[in-house]
């Protein structure tokens, strides 16, 4: 008797299974109509299950012990389903168990009196998807309508043996040879025991799987990040780049500007003639070197020498120019001798 809970007794019907031969592919469905079976609530006492011989077959065969009313008192009726080879594609086949002095009630037509075996209109019209718990009701309902069995005299219980024949004579011997079940259970036991550690080993494989897809993914996060670093460090360098272009160019205005500041910055140096009507010559320099001359009156003012000046330098016509000498304003109204410039006196040009 399999005093344990339900996935227990699942887990060796599954593991029965794989060894009887029974179909692969429907070892999880066959496994939960033997333990829908063997769990129908209409019993007082623990249902069992074994390993028989049917013919050259071993299948599952449960012993269940229906728990019916009769004339206001509680029997257990034990009935025995085979599981056939080809189940679920062949019914179940379901037998009355018989102890002796007990005989089958001719007024129960769902029995048949000879070989015990009872039929159901689920059962007689079964296809692979019929529930078996349809069936135990059947099979409840006919025995709650027309009790199943009655006692007969001893004298005519020897008559009646001949109808006490089980569907193979191993049956009997499995039933009560105590060293077989015991044998079966510990066999059961050993591979419950292995499929726990099959089942702990691929929790571990499921583990290293999910362990083995947080580093991809860690992988795959940190190229990620690298393809966008060197994304962004590509934008740098094409800033930097731009940055560089940008500067090379502020430079090459700047050296521009400092070339014509340094035009800007020339200078008058004179060849000064006494006297208030003498001709004095202007020499215009840029960096200390005499680029050109023209020749003017001391009475000429500095109008007219900027004139001068802008035609030889248009670049320079058009700025607000100070002329400076030694530190003061000359003022562009007054004439060279007004302004009291002498020999070798030098003006600068600022814009």
């Amino acid at each position: 008797m399999f005093e344990e809970n339900s996935q227990n007794i699942l887990l060796r019907i599954k593991s029965e299974l794989l060894w009887l031969g029974y179909n692969p592919n429907m070892k999880e469905f066959i496994a939960n109509r033997v333990l829908q079976a063997m769990i129908f609530p209409k019993r007082t006492l623990q249902s069992r299950y074994f390993i028989t011989n049917l013919g050259a077959d071993k299948i599952i065969m449960v012993w269940f012990p229906m728990n019916v009313l009769f004339m206001s008192k509680s029997f257990n009726v034990p009935i025995e389903i085979f599981f056939m080879k080809n189940f679920p594609f062949e019914p179940p086949q379901i037998f009355i168990e018989l102890v002796q002095g007990r005989a089958i009630n001719r007024k129960n037509e769902n029995i048949d009196i000879n070989t015990r075996r009872i039929m159901t209109n689920t059962l007689r019209n079964w296809h692979q998807f019929s529930n078996i718990e349809d069936v135990m009701n059947e099979i409840f309902e006919s025995f709650s309508n027309n009790f199943p069995i009655y006692k007969v005299n001893q004298n005519n219980s020897s008559n009646n043996k001949t109808n006490i024949i089980k569907p193979t004579n191993k049956i009997a011997n499995l039933s009560t040879n105590t060293n077989n079940k015991t044998e079966i259970i510990n066999s059961a036991n050993k591979i419950v025991d292995l499929e726990n550690r099959i089942k702990e080993l691929e929790e571990s494989m499921k583990e290293k799987d999910i362990m083995i897809n947080n580093l991809k993914n860690e992988i795959q996060k940190l190229s990620l990040k690298n393809n966008q670093l060197n994304i962004e460090n590509n934008n740098i360098s094409e800033k930097l780049n731009k940055i560089m272009l940008e500067s090379n160019e502020q430079i090459n205005k700047k050296e521009k500007l400092i070339k014509q500041y340094e035009l800007k910055i020339s200078k008058f140096s004179f060849e000064f003639s006494p006297g208030e009507n003498a001709i004095s010559i202007i020499l215009i320099s840029s960096n200390e070197n005499i680029i050109s001359s023209f020749i003017c009156k001391n009475t000429d003012n500095f109008n007219f020498i900027e004139n001068k000046f802008y035609e030889k330098y248009s670049e320079y016509k058009g700025l607000d120019n100070n002329f400076i000498l030694n530190g003061r304003k000359i003022d562009k109204n007054k004439s060279l001798y007004e302004n009291k410039i002498k020999n070798n006196d030098i003006i600068t040009i600022f814009n």
